[in-house]
């Protein structure tokens, strides 16, 4: 779908859903950690988790997020990851980190998993995720000092990485990005399913094929694959 009418009616359609799951499951920009199970046992294992992420930073070449959206993110700076799952199918490097990924089994709803490095000096501007069905997630594993240094603001609220401190939200708010430090941040972070009612469920399915058309979607494990094959073999 190319960014014309029918993709101008595709973001319609979204735009439109993220206003029904909002009075169906309100919830708010910010989640309670507690209400997903497996979060706080990752909390638990952060330490387990970061020394995976410093092996696998040895071994493979991180991606570009740029290159594996295929589409410009609004970045300033240098925004990098290890994909470990996506689309819920788990990738190369998840071979690579058993601990992450026993603690991941544990997590309901996982739909996306990935080591992600933000650089200094680093700013993701405001903007808005398209697809209300999902919530994202961070693991800090290592922020730079002083605390705030990185860090998001989500609906008008900031949020500051802490290492070892997970923090859950719903990026179809305007929320926006930074490293303002000398040095990486590094996060753990998650595509989880949104908890819906069990009478929406089936409309989310149906919207979520849709979904698969939007060109942040479309081709999008397909080509993650395909430079993982070029950058690591």
């Amino acid at each position: 779908m190319r960014d014309g009418f029918g993709l101008r009616i595709l973001r319609s359609l979204l735009v439109g859903y993220t206003r029904l799951v909002r009075r169906v499951a309100p919830a708010g920009a910010i989640w309670d950690v507690g209400r997903f199970l497996g979060l706080g046992a990752l909390e638990a294992g952060w330490m387990s988790v970061r020394d995976e992420f410093d092996g696998l930073e040895q071994a493979r070449a991180r991606h570009e997020f740029e290159d594996v959206a295929g589409m410009d993110l609004g970045l300033e700076g240098s925004w990098q990851a290890h994909f470990l799952v996506e689309q819920g199918q788990a990738l190369p490097a998840a071979a690579s980190c058993p601990a992450t990924m026993a603690l991941l089994s544990q997590i309901q709803g996982l739909r996306g998993a990935y080591f992600s490095v933000m650089g200094p000096g680093t700013l993701l501007r405001p903007h808005a995720g398209p697809n209300a069905s999902i919530l994202r997630a961070h693991l800090t594993l290592r922020t730079p000092e002083p605390i705030g240094a990185a860090g998001l603001e989500v609906d008008g609220r900031r949020i500051e990485h802490r290492a070892g401190e997970a923090f859950v939200f719903d990026d179809t708010y305007l929320h926006s990005a930074w490293n303002r430090g000398a040095s990486e941040r590094a996060t753990l972070m998650l595509d989880l399913q949104r908890p819906l009612p069990a009478w929406f469920r089936p409309l989310d399915a149906a919207v979520q094929a849709l979904w698969g058309l939007h060109p942040a979607r479309r081709g999008g494990l397909a080509r993650l694959i395909e430079l993982d094959a070029a950058r690591n073999g």
